[in-house]
């Protein structure tokens, strides 16, 4: 697994993306089809081996979204969906992010978490996510938002028995 490596212009596009779907969708309710996941089934998990950028992404979204609203939906998502198995720190940052934004203290923390681990590329794009969604989404459009977002948007999921099945 490589590094979480997504910048502000990645960032900005997944979210772009969905709210433009997002908006469509008031006239026309569809789903939106945002790219695959291709993992790999391990003894109690699936190892994710293509679309490990995205899908850090969405979780990263969905702390934001999290730390922002209140509704059952998100109540759902209590810890981390993800694992680096090989990139530890990275682990540990979303655990401690899900960890705060549970009992809502994530803003105050997100600091300490700056300056224990550096400028690091999960830290770094949770708080690119919290501008550009704040860009994007209108704040009395967060709760609809993120209803699209868990509702009507999809990842393909492929499976793969073996890593070399990839090459």
């Amino acid at each position: 697994q490589r590094n979480y490596a997504w910048g502000r212009p990645q960032i900005r596009a997944l979210i772009q993306d969905v709210y433009d779907y997002y908006l469509k969708s008031q006239i026309s309710v569809e789903n939106y089809y945002i790219g695959s996941l291709v993992v790999a089934k391990k003894e109690h998990y699936f190892e994710v081996l293509d679309g490990q950028q995205r899908f850090t992404t969405l979780n990263l979204l969905a702390l934001f979204l999290k730390s922002k609203l209140k509704n059952k939906k998100l109540d759902q998502f209590n810890g981390i969906h993800l694992s680096f198995e090989s990139r530890e720190k990275s682990a540990t940052l979303l655990n401690s992010l899900w960890k705060f934004v549970s009992d809502q203290s994530i803003e105050q923390k997100i600091e300490r978490l700056n300056a224990e681990y550096g400028d690091h590329a999960i830290l770094r794009g949770y708080r690119i996510i919290q501008e550009e969604c704040s860009k994007i989404v209108q704040e009395d459009e967060l709760g609809k938002f993120s209803d699209y977002l868990f509702d009507r948007v999809v990842i393909l999921i492929s499976h793969s028995s073996q890593k070399n099945h990839l090459f």
